[in-house]
């Protein structure tokens, strides 16, 4: 069931994204037929097709659908107590990183900026870095050229690898808590701060508290400054918005098949 669940929601989401969609409907939307039910379906459908053209590139729909998620959880003021900290990867580029055989960072690359930070500024803290591929041709040799270069990275900075529990089986979000809880011993009533983008730590917080663990939310790589009206700029407006809509159809996903307590997880006692 794991395995079906892993393929369908990488499989329907290549189909489904934003992108996808719009292309899919221009495309129906240009063809002609006779028939009377699906001539007044493909009207409906080109209407549908203009509006996005004329919603997209001047409102940031993406930025209103992922402002409530980064503004769930705040950065933590007092971290006088460390325990351990625990980083989501996501900031490598493995394809590239492996043709250029050196570190290729991405746009989410603050959360391992933030967990280098965090290492060295608390040295006796554990460390946890998940790593995993989330692509269906999972390849280990790409995994690996990660954690590779990813140690080698945190020693060039100053940051012992040998500190760090590489965790390199998981598939997404939640089997990342899944295989760190398991890897970790003696966590009850232990600080431990997990780093994430900001619009995905509610589902972070809520796979982990699944697994019985109350991280501290530490949000980093924001993806908006400040809500606006309008934004003519339709390029960016459909990244945030395919982000957000990934987001959100996971934290829809998670909580309908039990991996989360609610829609958008705010802490283990909610």
């Amino acid at each position: 069931m794991p395995d079906i669940f892993f393929i369908l929601s990488k499989v329907l989401w290549n189909v489904f994204r934003i992108e996808n969609v719009i292309i899919i409907s221009i495309f129906l939307a240009l063809l002609n037929s006779t028939n009377s039910y699906r001539y007044v379906a493909l009207i409906w459908l080109k209407n549908l097709v203009m509006l996005l053209l004329v919603i997209l590139p001047i409102f940031p729909v993406g930025q209103w659908l992922i402002y409530p998620l980064e503004t769930r959880f705040s950065k933590p003021i007092n971290m006088d107590s460390v325990d351990g900290i625990i980083v989501l990867a996501g900031g490598v580029n493995r394809k590239q990183s492996v043709f250029h055989k050196d570190m290729q960072f991405n746009d989410q690359a603050e959360r391992d900026i933030k967990f280098l930070e965090l290492g060295l500024a608390y040295p006796a803290a554990r460390l946890i870095y998940v790593g995993g591929s989330s692509s269906l041709k999972k390849s280990v040799s790409e995994i690996e050229n990660e954690i590779s270069f990813m140690a080698s990275f945190f020693d060039s900075m100053g940051l012992n690898s040998a500190r760090i529990n590489f965790e390199a089986k998981s598939r997404n979000t939640y089997e990342g808590a899944v295989f760190a809880k398991a890897s970790t011993e003696n966590v009850d009533g232990e600080n431990w701060y997990v780093i994430t983008s900001a619009y995905h730590m509610a589902r972070s917080v809520g796979s982990f508290c699944s697994q019985g663990w109350q991280v501290i939310p530490f949000p980093v790589d924001f993806r908006v400054d400040e809500l606006k009206l309008v934004n003519f700029n339709i390029i960016a407006n459909l990244e945030v918005l395919s982000s957000a809509a990934r987001e959100w159809t996971g934290l829809m996903v998670y909580w309908l098949t039990g991996r989360i307590g609610e829609i958008v997880p705010s802490n283990c006692d909610a």
